[in-house]
C-alpha cells in the first residue's frame, strides 16, 4: 500500500514539476520579448531625441530671429 501511495505522488509530483516548467519556460520566453522590445523602444527614443536636437538646431534659431524682428516691429 505504501508502495502504491508513493509512486502516486510521485506522479503527481512529476506532474507538478512539468506544469511548473513550462510556466517557467513561458515566462522566460516573455521576459526575452519584453526586454528586446525595450532595446528597441530605447533605440528608438534615441533617435527621436537626436533628430529633436537636429531640429532644434536649425529650427529654433529661424523662430527666435522672426520673433525678435515682430518684436522689434512692434517696438519692443
Amino acid at each position: 500500500m505504501a508502495e502504491v501511495d508513493s509512486k502516486r505522488w510521485g506522479r503527481v509530483h512529476d506532474s507538478e514539476n512539468a506544469t511548473l516548467k513550462q510556466k517557467v519556460k513561458a515566462q522566460n520566453f516573455a521576459l526575452n520579448e519584453e526586454k528586446d522590445a525595450n532595446k528597441q523602444l530605447k533605440s528608438d527614443m534615441a533617435s527621436m531625441m537626436r533628430r529633436l536636437v537636429a531640429i532644434e538646431t536649425v529650427v529654433h534659431p529661424a523662430m527666435c530671429e522672426e520673433a525678435e524682428q515682430k518684436l522689434g516691429e512692434l517696438g519692443f
